[in-house]
């Protein structure tokens, strides 16, 4: 994934992403990454006050000497030029900039779609410009209905049928299907979820360097503690575990956001229960290596989370069963390709009962969830969401060309 030699670039391209939080800077990672290699200039409109810049540059490595940064936020911590749709606009007139690509749209896409459903399109110099990752079209998902999600998908579709996105990338490709379907000419696109990381070190070994207790049966949960995600669920789930059952838990991420939870990780630690390691770990940090590896299955009882799971398709890349609720997209994908156990969402003693229960699965059926996560990331990985990436935005520079020719 170099990039070419030459030093003439096919377009600049503006990423803009405000957040350095969960999946965002590696995301902007693999974006910048992927479009320096398809020899674009890039851009990058980011959080650069100092904690978020020294996440972003453990993140990034090398790659950061590759591309030009510019601060969304002054050094007050204020929005530039008071508002993030007036900063986006501000540094696509300021670099010239050939696409704007939101590496997250949902920082934009309610005010967006909303005017948009009023008649009021966005600035006239962004048409066939803005693009992204649509992670949470919550308001096009089906069974949500209000006046206010009506004149968002009103708003949408008035945009995608003008031509005015390029691309537009959904992790849902079932969502996806139904939006091309209905809107066959928009620049709309698939982009996988990717399982990046390097998972090679033996289970075993993992777990010495970790320091697990040799009999113990270790459960991963790796995020921050947003209520989403379900870190309050696992620890009820674990404190009320029986004494003699053998599972751990492995506890990766900055819970300091949640002073209750960082308290009760804390005491299940002091059990002998748990394994805390309470900052961000990147997906490039060996740390994160062993956390998956050492584990036998990876916790993911999110609530109302209905889009897609990077860390389901890590846990998939090391080889682990998953533990998820069945809702959404999560649900959808652990059923469909049979990646372990599903419970009732927001529901504790159902998370609780599914650990006994995978404890108690026979060792064919937990290979048969390794064998199945193996083949599940052979469609989801770094390389095939970089040929995505890149065919989409090949695909809209076509676009554009036509819609050119036929002015």
């Amino acid at each position: 994934m170099n990039p070419p030699s030459s030093l003439q670039f096919r377009a600049t391209i503006l990423l803009f992403d405000p957040r350095v939080e969960g999946h965002h800077a590696s995301w902007m990672h693999y974006i910048a990454d992927d479009l320096l290699s398809g020899g674009y200039r890039v851009v990058l409109a980011c959080d650069w006050r100092p904690a978020a810049r020294s996440r972003l540059e453990r993140e990034f490595g090398d790659t950061m000497q590759r591309i030009q940064v510019q601060p969304i936020y002054n050094e007050s911590g204020k929005v530039h030029s008071g508002s993030m749709f007036r900063a986006l606009r501000d540094f696509h007139d300021q670099f010239s900039a050939d696409y704007v690509f939101l590496c997250n749209f949902n920082e934009i896409a309610s005010r967006l779609f909303r005017e948009a459903g009023l008649g009021m399109m966005p600035p006239r110099e962004f048409h066939g410009k803005l693009g992204g990752v649509y992670h949470r079209p919550t308001m096009l998902l089906k069974g949500k209905f209000s006046a206010n999600q009506w004149l968002k998908r009103t708003g949408f579709r008035r945009l995608a049928r003008n031509g005015w996105f390029s691309p537009l990338f959904f992790t849902d490709e079932s969502l996806l299907r139904r939006l091309q379907s209905d809107l066959p000419n928009a620049e709309l696109r698939y982009l996988v979820t990717p399982g990046a990381g390097r998972f090679d070190i033996p289970t075993d070994v993992a777990r010495t360097r970790l320091g697990i207790p040799p009999k113990s049966i270790p459960f991963l949960f790796y995020g921050g503690p947003y209520r989403r995600k379900g870190l309050h669920l696992t620890l009820s789930a674990f404190e009320n575990l029986p004494p003699e059952n053998p599972a751990y838990l492995i506890c990766a991420g900055d819970q300091s956001q949640d002073p209750d939870v960082a308290q009760r990780v804390k005491k299940l630690e002091s059990l002998g229960r748990a394994l805390v390691i309470g900052r961000y770990i990147s997906s490039e940090d060996e740390l994160t290596t062993l956390c998956f590896c050492a584990a036998e299955a990876v916790l993911l009882p999110y609530i109302h989370f209905l889009t897609a799971s990077g860390v389901m398709a890590q846990a998939c890349a090391a080889g682990k069963a998953v533990i998820a609720s069945d809702e959404g997209w999560l649900g959808n994908q652990v059923r469909r390709f049979g990646l372990g156990l599903l419970i009732p969402p927001n529901d504790w003693p159902a998370l609780l009962e599914a650990i006994k229960q995978f404890i108690a699965r026979s060792d064919a059926e937990r290979s048969q969830w390794h064998e199945n996560a193996v083949r599940y990331t052979l469609g989801n990985n770094r390389q095939v969401f970089h040929e995505q990436l890149l065919a989409g935005f090949s695909s809209s520079a076509t676009a554009i060309l036509r819609t050119e020719a036929l002015r």
